[in-house]
């Protein structure tokens, strides 16, 4: 700010009026004309308060939401240099803008050419990846962390052989290690209570994400997976509330992404035993009482609704993975899996699959 003008409540104020004016396109039209852009990067340049440099990448957030700002926007090489750099900052409410604007560019990035300049501008910010590591990895912040995830999520859903931005910014094992480490501490361990719906949706951005991960790092995926056991922790901590029937009854199975969740942190887990990873005994016995969960629901008054085909087709996943772990495990820990289990999925187990499991009354003897 120049000398004369000094940081205020007021000039606050009206700094948040004008943000919130800008929802609206023809503010921003009219600021555009009036060089808000270069006023920006001049503001970005000096500022030396927080408060301030939030207001203006959230105005400027505002402003790439009208569809023709973004090409304008890319074209002012230190405006995007400043944002960008704003990325190593400490203060959370200003990160939480910058990667509005992150956001919106990339989602802007789903209908523009593999050559589109913004591609170019976040290829070459060597630093862009290791920043949002960080911040996984470090933040305390809800909003920042989920707001990291949302971007990834993004960046990863445009990955293809066209744009290759997720392979080329980050490293994939520092990016699980942060992963986990992010995990942990907006999905709390739940014995009862099931996952409300924002933190279905941090699963289902996570699973997508480590999903891609994995699929880019093949075949060397040991060389990017430092700890399977904590990854295959959280994907236990996403399945624990749906062992108990109470969670998994018909109104939880109606919820599509639910259901999407459990499936796919199964097939995850069945991705990590089929790779020679490490999946504990615990892990195999919640998927079994989870299976025999989705058998009571589906054996009576179950209608062929789209919702509840989804329900079979879990169900019918979870019961080929018991027969794949049969054959690959042999019996030597399928007795450790029935002790586990509650006596229902016990019976249900040994009656319906197989004359090569030991019978209930045989694991019952060994407890």
């Amino acid at each position: 700010l120049p000398e004369e003008v000094k940081w205020s409540d007021e000039l606050e104020e009206a700094l948040c009026y004008l943000w919130d004016m800008t929802a609206e396109k023809d503010v921003v039209l009219f600021i555009l004309e009036n060089q808000f852009l270069s006023i920006g990067e001049h503001v970005l340049n000096v500022s030396t308060e927080d408060r301030l440099t939030e207001i203006v990448v959230g105005i400027i957030g505002n402003l790439c939401c009208q569809s023709d700002v973004l090409p304008r926007l890319v074209e002012k090489s230190e405006l995007v240099d400043s944002l960008l750099n704003l990325l190593l900052c400490n203060d959370p409410e200003t990160l939480i803008q910058v990667l509005r604007v992150l956001q919106t560019v990339v989602w802007n990035l789903q209908s523009e050419s593999p050559n589109s300049k913004w591609v170019d501008r976040l290829k070459n910010c060597k630093f862009l990846g290791t920043a949002l590591v960080f911040i996984l990895k470090s933040s305390t912040n809800e909003n920042l962390l989920t707001g990291t995830l949302n971007l990834l999520q993004s960046i990863v859903s445009i990955e293809s052989d066209n744009y290759l931005l997720f392979k080329e910014i980050f490293d994939m094992k520092s990016l699980v290690s942060s992963l986990v480490e992010m995990f942990s501490q907006l999905i709390p361990v739940k014995n009862e209570e099931i996952h409300n719906s924002k933190e279905l949706k941090i699963i289902e951005n996570w699973l997508e994400i480590l999903s891609k991960i994995l699929e880019v790092s093949s075949p060397n995926v040991r060389d990017v997976i430092e700890s399977d056991e904590a990854v295959v922790e959280m994907l236990m901590r996403i399945l624990e509330p749906y062992k108990i029937p109470e969670n998994l009854n018909m109104s939880a199975v109606e919820e599509p992404e639910i259901i999407a969740c459990i499936h796919q942190t199964v097939e995850l887990i069945d991705w990590f035993q089929q790779s020679g990873f490490n999946v504990h005994v615990p892990v195999v016995s919640s998927m079994m009482e989870i299976m025999y969960l989705l058998h009571v629901l589906t054996s009576s008054n179950f209608n062929e609704t789209e919702e509840n085909l989804r329900v079979k087709e879990l169900q019918k996943y979870l019961e080929a993975y018991w027969v794949k772990v049969q054959s690959s495990e042999g019996l030597s820990r399928i007795p450790e899996v029935l002790e586990l289990s509650s006596e229902a999925t016990r019976l249900y187990l040994t009656q319906n699959f197989g004359n090569n499991i030991p019978q209930t009354d045989e694991v019952l003897r060994q407890k």
